[in-house]
């Protein structure tokens, strides 16, 4: 029993500190991207939606500030990509530029980086 609640009062200050972090606006849905933010060239996350439990649909998204967004309406000639770019491709990851727009990213230059 003694070691029980020494187990149990070590993980209450460490419970403590977990919920700590953060501002009054965090939390479940909240992004720190802008609704409508431009995405200079930078690496991210590229996944087929059927990968994803939540999309369980074909689709090429990518992944900004820990959200999904669908890659929509590429736009530029460096920015052309397949219906199911990375249909089982774990890990892949892409440079991008472009913007998030009505929750979607909009991609003016998108180059996969094989993983």
């Amino acid at each position: 029993m003694k070691q029980l609640l020494f187990a149990a009062g070590l993980s209450l200050p460490l419970l403590f500190a977990s919920t700590s972090c953060g501002s009054a606006t965090d939390g479940p849905g909240s992004s720190t991207v802008a609704a409508n933010a431009v995405i200079d060239h930078s690496t991210h996350a590229v996944k087929c939606g059927c990968s994803v439990t939540e999309i369980g649909a074909c689709g090429n998204y990518i992944e900004i500030a820990g959200e999904l967004y669908a890659i929509n309406g590429e736009q530029g000639e460096g920015a052309k990509l397949g219906h199911m770019e990375w249909c089982g491709i774990d890990g892949a990851q892409a440079e991008v530029e472009g913007e998030i727009k009505d929750g979607e990213f909009i991609a003016t230059y998108i180059k996969t980086i094989q993983p």
